[in-house]
């Protein structure tokens, strides 16, 4: 029913053409987009990798404070419909976008400045790039939703996770690397300062300004009426989206739930920067064969069906970590497990996006599309929380019980998608 804007063939003409005027070839959509996520995965990348090894290796992190700053640093994707509210309503995407991208300048190069400081200023820090980070991804995953053609969005998603996933790897391994080079933390991080110049406002400002991208933001602004809440809470009352969000609440709890135990185990069984080093430069990779695998999947399969598969390969992954545990001192073995749970989220990651992009609505793309990916935020902020009811933080090394459990949760996210399946099988063949 929401997708109707595009079903007929006049109007997906009309958006073909209104996409091929608006950037000029296929090319520089990708490059839109993808810049904007290669500076997203950077980013999330040199926080959750780097900056927190770096506190954990002096000794100013253990399991719960990483516990707490992950969990607080989540605020920012928990109020994602807020923002999207705002980008639907306002003039501007790319302005979003640039205001975004100035903040996290501004906080990168101020790391510095409170590394090993107060606690708590860490955290804040930790917190507002996090916030800069949001105010990028909203407007950009509103516009996609908003102006790609249906047919090209499962490309589009491919290109922006794979940019993602190589940002995760530029941020993650490659300043990894530099650390264990012994370069200074001060130079470390003005080249990030200047990596996010150029992905995140020079070069999408270049192309938006020069494509008129930054006019493009609501049907008001071409003679259609303005966002109406009516019409978004009928939205809300399909069961297919009710459905949806509960598998956005479950999508993301193996991964949260023993994200707070991984560096201390890895410090307590004698790895090194060069180690974790070698396991990020894996991971990244791992992740974009992980988009690809997925992407040609969901092209034969249902969506549903997809990420089905995902979700089974995810939770057996993650058990296996549990059953296997006394192994993990073994580098080689722990790098395998790793790089086959970044391989299977990835794939799970990208069949759920399309599927929620599939789901949300041109009518107010940033909002519907947030709401749903809010979902998969609320698991990735409540699960970090909730692991400390089951971790033992005095050994590390006496976990194995977390992984079995954030596995066997995987399996649960089968009961909304065999529902979201039937409903789209039932749309599919009334049409």
């Amino acid at each position: 029913m929401h997708r109707s804007w595009s079903d007929a063939g006049g109007k997906d003409m009309e958006t073909k053409k209104f996409v091929s005027k608006l950037f000029g070839t296929s090319a520089k959509m990708y490059w839109f987009f993808g810049s904007l996520y290669f500076v997203e995965g950077l980013l999330s990348s040199f926080l959750g990798s780097v900056f927190l090894w770096r506190l954990s290796q002096a000794g100013i992190a253990g399991t719960d404070e990483i516990g707490n700053t992950k969990a607080f640093a989540m605020v920012p994707w928990l109020i994602k419909p807020v923002f999207a509210i705002l980008v639907d309503r306002t003039a501007s995407k790319l302005k979003w976008v640039v205001g975004g991208s100035l903040l996290m300048i501004v906080l990168i190069l101020a790391m510095p400045l409170i590394d090993g400081k107060i606690f708590a200023l860490v955290s804040a820090t930790f917190l507002l790039i996090n916030l800069s980070i949001s105010m990028i991804d909203v407007p950009a995953d509103g516009l996609a939703v908003q102006i790609v053609p249906e047919k090209m969005l499962g490309f589009v998603n491919g290109v922006e996770k794979v940019s993602l996933y190589f940002g995760v790897l530029v941020g993650g391994a490659g300043a990894l690397t530099l650390v264990a080079l012994k370069v200074d933390w001060v130079d470390i991080c003005v080249l990030l300062a200047v990596i996010v110049l150029i992905f995140a406002m020079v070069l999408p400002w270049m192309l938006g300004t020069r494509l008129g991208i930054q006019d493009n933001n609501t049907t008001r602004e071409k003679g259609g009426k303005s966002f109406q809440w009516k019409e978004f809470l009928d939205f809300m009352k399909s069961s297919q989206i009710v459905w949806a969000m509960v598998l956005g609440l479950l999508a993301n709890f193996a991964a949260g739930f023993t994200s707070t135990i991984p560096y201390p185990i890895l410090i307590k069984l004698g790895y090194t920067n060069a180690d974790l080093a070698t396991m990020n430069y894996g991971d990244p990779i791992a992740m974009i064969a992980g988009v690809v695998a997925g992407g040609v999947v969901a092209r034969y399969a249902s969506k549903a069906l997809s990420m089905g598969i995902g979700m089974i390969m995810v939770g057996l992954s993650y058990s296996a970590l549990g059953a296997f545990f006394s192994h993990l001192g073994n580098h080689m073995f722990f790098f395998v497990l790793s790089w086959t749970c970044s391989f299977v989220v990835a794939f799970a990651d990208i069949t759920m996006m399309k599927l929620f992009m599939g789901l949300s609505d041109k009518r107010f793309p940033a909002l519907s599309f947030a709401l749903l990916v809010t979902m998969s935020n609320l698991c990735n902020f409540a699960s970090p929380l909730a692991s400390r009811l089951a971790v033992d933080a005095g050994d590390p090394l006496n976990n194995a019980h977390v992984f079995l459990i954030g596995g066997g949760v995987q399996f649960l996210t089968l009961v909304p998608l065999a529902f979201i399946w039937q409903w789209q099988r039932k749309e599919k063949e009334a049409s």
